[in-house]
């Protein structure tokens, strides 16, 4: 089951622009670990996606 960002903070009582804050850097974690595990994938055509891990 998937929500939104405005639902997830409703049930999270967190403030939308943490979770955007949060999800900003999650994808900049995924984004850096990827590219150490893949340092060539710069040069050519990435497979990566965020859905991908």
């Amino acid at each position: 089951m998937t929500y939104t960002i405005g639902e997830f903070a409703k049930l999270t009582n967190f403030s939308i622009d943490t979770l955007r804050k949060y999800s900003e850097i999650s994808l900049h974690i995924s984004l850096f670990l990827h590219l150490k595990n893949n340092p060539k994938s710069l040069l050519g055509k990435s497979e990566w996606s965020p859905a991908n891990q």
